[in-house]
C-alpha cells in the first residue's frame, strides 16, 4: 500500500514515467498472489492498466512487457504471457526476471523441461536475485505438474529456507506432501501458511497459482485438502 502511495505520487510528477506504471503493475499483481486485495479481478485490471501504460510509453521496455506477461498469465492467457516474456528476453537477452517468469509460465503450462531450462537460466544470471525465491518455488511448481512430488517438495523446503514468509513454499510443500501421503508432514505446512494466508481457501488457491490444466490444478487442491484444506 505504501509503495502504491509512492508510485501514484511519482506519475502525478511524470505521467510519462514508464517505470512508476511497471510497479505500480507489481504491486497490484502482488496483492493478488499473496491474497492482500479486497477485489481479485479489481486488481488485475489495475494491473493491466498500469502494465499496458508502461508498454504504451516505452515500448522498448522489457520490464514493461514481463509485467504485462504476467497479468496475462494470472489471467490464464497463457500463449500472450509466453509471447510477453520471449518479446522481453528479445528487448533484454539478460534480464532475469523474464526468464524466470517465461519460466513459471511453462511450470504452469505443465511444460516440465521447457520450464526448467527458463528457470536454471534466470538463475545463473542473477544467483543472489531477490526474486530467487519465486523462481525456487517455480521450480517446484513444474516439479508437481510433472508428478514428481519429492521434487516439488525440496523446492518448496528451499523456498522456505529462502524466505520463511513467503506463502508459496509452505503450499507447496503441504500440497506435495499431501500427494505423498505424508500428512502430518502436510498439515504442519499448512498450519505455517494459514498464519501467512489466514482465511485461504480452495477457490483463492485456484487465483493465486493459475495451473493451465484442469487435473493439474485438481491434484495441487486435492493434496492441500489432504493436508487439511477447506473449501
Amino acid at each position: 500500500a505504501e509503495a502504491q502511495r509512492l508510485l501514484y505520487k511519482a506519475i502525478e510528477l511524470d505521467s510519462m514515467s514508464s517505470e512508476a506504471f511497471c510497479l505500480l503493475a507489481f504491486t497490484h499483481l502482488m496483492q493478488v498472489q499473496f491474497g492482500w486485495s479486497g477485489s481479485t479481478s479489481e486488481s488485475i485490471k489495475a494491473a493491466e492498466a498500469a502494465a499496458q501504460s508502461a508498454v504504451s510509453i516505452d515500448d522498448r521496455d522489457a520490464w514493461a512487457h514481463t509485467a504485462l506477461g504476467l497479468v496475462d498469465l494470472i489471467s490464464k492467457r497463457y500463449d500472450d504471457a509466453v509471447c510477453r516474456f520471449e518479446n522481453a528476453i528479445n528487448l533484454n537477452p539478460n534480464l532475469a526476471n523474464a526468464y524466470g517468469a517465461l519460466g513459471q509460465a511453462r511450470a504452469l503450462a505443465g511444460e516440465y523441461e521447457a520450464a526448467i531450462t527458463h528457470i536454471n537460466k534466470a538463475i545463473r544470471l542473477s544467483p543472489h536475485d531477490p526474486f530467487v525465491v519465486y523462481w525456487f518455488g517455480h521450480l517446484g511448481v513444474a516439479a508437481f505438474a510433472d508428478e514428481r512430488y519429492e521434487d516439488a517438495c525440496y523446492w518448496g523446503r528451499k523456498t522456505i529456507q529462502q524466505n520463511p514468509n513467503f506463502p508459496g513454499g509452505h503450499r507447496l510443500v503441504a500440497a506435495s506432501c499431501g500427494q505423498l501421503g505424508r500428512t502430518k508432514e502436510a498439515a504442519h505446512e499448512l498450519k505455517e501458511l494459514l498464519l501467512l494466508m489466514p482465511g485461504m481457501a480452495a477457490d483463492d488457491v485456484r487465483k493465486q497459482v493459475p495451473f493451465k490444466k484442469s487435473i493439474d490444478m485438481e491434484r495441487y487442491i486435492e493434496g492441500l485438502r489432504k493436508a487439511g484444506l477447506k473449501e
